[in-house]
């Protein structure tokens, strides 16, 4: 057996809100290189953005796969906004952007 921090994990997470500043949520799932499932989470929120609530999502699941001893994770998110945010060094705050409502992107955008 592979000591924890070698393997490498799939993290999936979500967020939401009922509407762009309302009462939120997040859930996330762990499963290992094959799919077979480790763990998940399912939080409620107080009152935040769609942004908030997916980086939430993020932080949450992050912390469960790291308390679990996973130091390799494959994080993947739905919420283009969050994606970028994460990828780049730094971001324009007053950026211009569009919510997804499906949930579906594509390199064009929301579908």
């Amino acid at each position: 057996m592979m000591r924890e921090e070698a393997v490498r994990i799939k993290l999936n997470v979500d967020g939401c809100s009922k509407g762009n500043l309302g009462v939120a949520g997040a859930g996330g799932v762990i499963r290992d290189h094959l799919g077979a499932w480790i763990g998940g989470f399912a939080r409620n929120f107080s009152i935040c953005s769609l942004v908030n609530a997916e980086l939430w999502a993020v932080y949450v699941g992050l912390q469960l796969a790291w308390d679990r001893g996973f130091r390799k994770v494959d994080l993947k998110s739905d919420f283009k906004v969050v994606v970028v945010l994460i990828n780049k060094d730094s971001v324009r705050v007053d950026r211009k952007y569009e919510y997804c409502q499906s949930g579906v992107w594509t390199t064009s955008g929301c579908v």
